[in-house]
């Protein structure tokens, strides 16, 4: 699941994964399941969970706004997909994970925090 207002992703497993462990960087997103016209790799977001079958991944401030900035990329469910490189987590006994194509997301928050200006050139 994703929500946007938190920046929070939320990834759930059929076995037990190592959070620390997980390389956030070979996680992108993507407006569809199969020949996406948009795509984002998250650089700087990370894990907050140690181990388990649910992770739950901060969405970095910047990772956020990038995704903000492709609109037609998680302005939905139906455009909210995540693609895992199998070296992204393994599970406790250092199995990688299998995953072959993109997963759509089972839940979707969109974004309802308003903007604050910050400054302004007078």
């Amino acid at each position: 699941s994703i929500d946007l207002t938190i920046g929070r992703l939320a990834l759930t497993f059929t076995e037990p994964v190592v959070g620390t462990g997980l390389q956030v960087s070979l996680l992108s997103l993507q407006n569809s399941e199969a020949d996406p016209t948009s795509t984002l790799r998250l650089t700087s977001s990370q894990s907050i969970t140690d181990l388990g079958v649910s992770l739950t991944v901060n969405i970095s401030h910047d990772d956020l706004n990038m995704i903000k900035d492709k609109y037609e990329l998680l302005s939905s469910i139906e455009t909210s997909y995540l693609r895992m490189n199998s070296s992204a987590v393994s599970d406790v006994a250092g199995n990688p994970i299998e995953l072959t194509s993109a997963i759509g997301a089972s839940r979707f928050v969109n974004d309802t925090k308003r903007p604050i200006l910050r400054s302004a050139n007078v």
